[in-house]
C-alpha cells in the first residue's frame, strides 16, 4: 500500500477485524515509524490512523508495575500514535513479551532499587543518559523514587523538552 499526495491510505471493502499496519519506508525528511500500529475494522465504518512520529520513554523499576500500573496509559499513548519505550530493570523474558505484545518498546537497564552505592547510581544515570539520547524521546515519563532522580537528571541531559516525574504516595 502507498499513501498519496495527502499522506493517506483508502482501501475499500476491507473484511471487519483486527489489521496492523506497519510502515517500511518514508519520504526524505520524515522518521520511519517502525512499529506496526493495531486498527480494528467494523462494518461500512471508516477509520483514521494518525502516526505523529513521536516518542515517549516510561521508566520504571520493575516490568510488573509497568503492567500492573502504567498499561492503560501505554495502551493510550500507543493509539495516539505515540512510540512508547518502556524501561525496566526488573524483568521477565514473559513480562518483556507482554510490553511487546502491547505494542511498547522494552528496553532493559541496570539500576538497583534498593541500592546505596553511589557508584553503582552513577553507572545507571550515565547508562540512563546514553540511552535516551539515542532515542530522543518527546516526552520522558518516570515514577517511583530512583527512576524520577535518575531519570529525570538523564532526561535533562539528554535535553529532553519535556521530563515528568511522578512520585506516589506523598
Amino acid at each position: 500500500l502507498k499513501t498519496d499526495s495527502d499522506g493517506k491510505i483508502v482501501i475499500e471493502n476491507l473484511v471487519p477485524g483486527n489489521y496492523y499496519i506497519k510502515e517500511i519506508k518514508t519520504i526524505d525528511g520524515y522518521e520511519l515509524y517502525e512499529y506496526p500500529i493495531q486498527v480494528e475494522v467494523g462494518f461500512n465504518q471508516e477509520v483514521s490512523v494518525t502516526v505523529n512520529n513521536k516518542k515517549v520513554v516510561l521508566i520504571g523499576n520493575t516490568a510488573s508495575s509497568l503492567l500492573g500500573f502504567r498499561l492503560d496509559m501505554s495502551k493510550q499513548l500507543i493509539c495516539l500514535g505515540y512510540a512508547v519505550y518502556t524501561f525496566t530493570s526488573e524483568y521477565s523474558s514473559n513480562e518483556l513479551e507482554q510490553l511487546r505484545e502491547l505494542g511498547c518498546i522494552p528496553i532493559p537497564y541496570q539500576m538497583s532499587r534498593g541500592g546505596l552505592n553511589p557508584i553503582a547510581d552513577l553507572s545507571s544515570l550515565i547508562q540512563l543518559t546514553k540511552k535516551i539520547k539515542q532515542l530522543r524521546p518527546d516526552i520522558v515519563f518516570s515514577y517511583m523514587v530512583k527512576p524520577v532522580i535518575y531519570g529525570s537528571i538523564a532526561a535533562k541531559l539528554a535535553k529532553i523538552p519535556h521530563i515528568i516525574g511522578m512520585l506516589e504516595g506523598l
